[in-house]
């Protein structure tokens, strides 16, 4: 793997962790998050993936 690509999938890892962080606040510990928290943490992706997708024009 080149080094611009690994530096490019560890800014991409940090900005997933701090996505999660963000939306799941104190029910994110370590790596472990609660079973009540999933749909959160799902949902907070989801938004994330449709704010980079193109936005269609309305004709």
């Amino acid at each position: 793997m080149d080094r611009m690509n690994w530096n490019t999938r560890s800014e991409n890892r940090a900005t997933r962790l701090a996505r999660a962080a963000n939306a799941l606040g104190a029910d994110l510990t370590g790596k472990c998050v609660a079973a009540e928290a999933i749909a959160t943490l799902l949902e907070a992706g989801a938004l994330a993936r449709r704010s980079r997708l193109p936005r269609r024009q309305q004709t």
